[in-house]
Formats: C-alpha cells, sequence, structure tokens
C-alpha cells in the first residue's frame, strides 16, 4: 500500500494525521510505503509509479485537491484508491460518508470496503464529485484565499 500526503492540506494536518496513519497500519500487519508530495505535479508522479508497480492500493491522506491528483491517474487501473481526509473541507470524503476519524478511516481502509463512484470527463481530466464553472468556480477560488476562516462556511 502506497501512503501520499500532501502535508499542507488542511492547514498542515495533513502532516499530522501522517504520522499517526503509519502506526495504525504497522499495528495492524499492514505493509506500507510513506511518500509526502513537495510539489503539486508529484502526486501523479507518485500514483503512476504505484500503477506501474502494480501497487493494489494507493491512499491519499490529504484534501479533496489531492484526491483529485490521485484518482485521474488511477481511473481505469486495478490500482484502488484509498482516502484518509486531512484537508479543509473533505467534500468528497464527506459525500461518500467516510469517517473523519483516522483510526475508523484506516479501518475501512484495512477492510477493503470498496465503493464505485460516477466518473465525468471535461478536457481530458477527470472529475468525482462536482464540476463547477462560472460564477461558482470564481466563488470557490476567491474562498479558498481566506486562510483564517474554514472554506466551506465562507463559500
Amino acid at each position: 500500500m502506497r501512503l501520499i500526503v500532501n502535508p499542507v492540506a488542511g492547514r498542515g494536518r495533513g502532516a499530522k494525521v501522517a504520522e499517526q496513519v503509519p502506526r495504525i497500519l504497522s499495528a495492524r500487519g499492514v505493509a506500507h510505503e510513506l511518500c509526502y508530495s513537495t510539489t503539486p505535479e508529484e502526486p501523479a508522479k507518485l500514483a503512476q509509479a504505484a500503477v506501474q508497480e502494480h501497487c493494489p492500493c494507493v491512499v491519499t491522506i490529504g484534501g479533496d485537491g489531492l484526491v483529485h491528483h490521485v484518482a485521474n491517474v488511477l481511473v481505469g487501473t486495478d490500482t484502488t484508491l484509498g482516502i484518509i481526509p486531512a484537508g479543509t473541507g473533505n467534500d468528497f470524503a464527506r459525500g461518500l460518508r467516510l469517517p473523519i476519524d483516522i483510526d475508523r478511516a484506516v479501518q475501512v481502509i484495512v477492510d477493503g470496503v470498496d465503493q464505485q463512484v460516477d466518473v465525468g470527463q471535461a478536457n481530458q481530466r477527470y472529475f468525482f464529485s462536482v464540476a463547477v464553472l462560472g460564477l461558482a468556480a470564481e466563488v470557490n477560488r476567491r474562498a479558498n484565499r481566506f486562510k483564517r476562516f474554514r472554506v466551506n462556511a465562507l463559500y
């Protein structure tokens, strides 16, 4: 299992969660590799390498942006996506009713609970939850600039 972490997700929550997940997996006897992404392009490269290595599961530790980049690589492959929510809004994970609690989220992955999701495509990119344009996209872009408030409350 490859864990891909966005350490700055959720104002640093990604790094804090990434410290806990390997301990939980090790205690449950699950082999894993922890990879931190340091650039916006790196998650896709790490996911692509996992697919080429026939890794059965890639787990994201971060928010919706990380899920988006990794899932775009995994569509159409035999590699399963796991999600440990550690972002600001975690809208995709919430929509799938995944637990926000770290122990419970890891247990869902360890238990192999699968959900299929619909996938859309626009401009050679996949989307998995929502696609917005126009005013909604502009509101989202502006809300993401605020650092003191939760983005979903601003939106």
